[in-house]
């Protein structure tokens, strides 16, 4: 897949965030050197990938870039610095806390946030435009692209919006560079896109967790949607 101006702007952003925190976690590590290795590792990615269109016609093309973002530095960072082996104890390098800290932290800089919260999922508006992305998104045929099952509205559409995907290219990646248990945090960031929209988020479902497709319910607190999903939540939570 060629690099474009966009996949380097959004390399950029998310590498500037994520290096920000592994500098004040880590402040005896060469950040401009992890930063220069680890963009040669993101375009080798990039560069090794099925194209999955341009930014136009598949918006989820900056989801996938700031994935690669976060499993560059990663990588760069456990070889460069070490990373956490089974069997042994460890301290100070790439390990688990730090990656997701960094992945979360790059997301709530103001920028995204704003960015978030001009898109209320609850918005009969913003459903029509999510609903219009996940069709254009549906036609291009590429391994590393997402595919959305079903999108449906709630009942009132103001109360409830589900989202559910049975192919997802983030996880499609993380299986081919043997980064499955780096998921949970990228997942999680759904819940930071909630929080800056002012609704609720409850994954019921997810491919990260082995389930055949991840299902995304954003509600509106309060609601007795809201309240049937906080049902479910305590049920999953107490099965284990």
């Amino acid at each position: 897949m060629r690099l474009r101006f966009f996949d380097r702007c959004v390399w950029r952003y998310i590498s500037n965030g994520s290096l920000a925190v592994i500098h004040r976690e880590r402040p005896q590590w060469d950040i401009q050197y992890l930063k220069k290795s680890s963009y040669k590792r993101f375009r080798q990615i990039v560069e090794n990938l099925s194209d999955v269109g341009n930014y136009t016609y598949n918006p989820m093309r900056m989801n996938l870039m700031a994935s690669i973002t976060w499993f560059s530095i990663y990588e760069i960072a456990a070889v460069m610095f070490g990373a956490p082996r089974e069997g042994l104890d460890f301290e100070g390098g790439m390990d688990y806390p730090l990656y997701e800290k960094m992945c979360l932290e790059s997301m709530e800089r103001p920028l995204m946030k704003a960015m978030f919260s001009r898109s209320n999922m609850l918005d009969q508006k913003a459903q029509d435009r999510y609903i219009r992305k996940t069709e254009k998104v549906n036609t291009v045929d590429c391994h590393y692209n997402w595919h959305y099952r079903k999108i449906a509205k709630g009942d009132p559409p103001e109360d409830e919006f589900i989202s559910t995907v049975d192919k997802c290219g983030i996880c499609t990646l993380a299986r081919k560079l043997g980064h499955m248990d780096l998921l949970r945090p990228i997942c999680r960031m759904e819940e930071t896109t909630a929080d800056a929209m002012g609704v609720n988020m409850y994954l019921e479902r997810c491919l990260e967790r082995g389930d055949e497709e991840c299902t995304i319910h954003y509600t509106r607190p309060g609601s007795a949607a809201d309240s049937k999903m906080k049902e479910k939540k305590k049920e999953r939570e107490s099965r284990g």
